[in-house]
């Protein structure tokens, strides 16, 4: 009887974290499935051509979202928000990247200015506009959804 319950127990444990799972993938797969499409439309483009996120710099994933073109990987780039700490920079080459501190990395988690890229520059643009946001949106003439 002992044994049952303990199944009974570990049965019912098993399916609330697969239902929390599933529920977390649903619901919050949408700036995946952003860079999920971003990346299969893109990987055959042969043109120049670089990503630039904005406000949602938090929600790029990772870099293996982005598709490989002639001249190597799409480059990422950041584009000025209100966000004041530091900015995530690419590794440097293999294998010395993995252990030499790149240039403009600071410990102290401060802002620095030459991550940063102008509109410009992009060829796609990430950003997240909202209602009562501070800052000002993208330039919606430049930029489709």
């Amino acid at each position: 009887l002992a044994t049952f319950g303990a199944l009974v127990v570990v049965a019912c444990f098993w399916c609330i974290s697969l239902a929390r799972n599933a529920a977390l993938y649903h619901h919050f797969k949408a700036p995946l499935r952003i860079y999920e499409d971003f990346y299969y439309s893109n990987s055959s483009s042969s043109f120049e051509s670089s990503l630039c996120i904005g406000k949602e710099w938090y929600r790029f994933p990772s870099s293996f979202f982005l598709p490989e073109m002639q001249a190597g990987t799409l480059p990422l780039l950041w584009v000025n928000s209100s966000f004041d700490g530091q900015l995530p920079q690419p590794f440097g080459v293999w294998p010395r990247g993995l252990w030499e501190v790149p240039p403009h990395m600071n410990d102290r988690n401060l802002r620095e200015p030459s991550r940063y890229h102008e509109e410009d520059e992009c060829s796609f643009l990430a950003d997240l506009t909202l209602m009562h946001q501070a800052e000002a949106p993208p330039d919606e003439k430049q930029w489709k959804e």
